[in-house]
């Protein structure tokens, strides 16, 4: 059998990863019944901490659009930096 990543997993596999963890089933027989490699399994359970799947998505969605707002921020302050680097040499 592939071992799938983790983004490739449904909502439900996941939902059963969740579950089974939580129901005290040994982290070897989770890995084994889905298919998972150890850190796969450590990744889901710190990713997701008790939030559903589609919850951290939409956190991973909200964290990129402010990472790209702030990379246009500190574009702009370059510039402006850049251009009273200039102006203090002229004088």
């Amino acid at each position: 059998m592939e071992v799938l990543a983790y983004k490739k997993r449904t909502q439900e596999e996941i939902q059963g990863i969740l579950d089974d963890v939580t129901s005290g089933v040994s982290k070897y027989q989770i890995c084994k019944k889905y298919d998972l490699s150890e850190t796969a399994l450590y990744r889901i359970l710190s990713l997701i901490a008790g939030k559903p799947p589609s919850d951290y998505l939409k956190s991973i969605k909200k964290n990129k659009d402010k990472i790209e707002k702030l990379k246009k921020i500190i574009q702009e302050q370059s510039k402006q930096i850049e251009f009273l680097r200039n102006a203090l040499k002229k004088l």
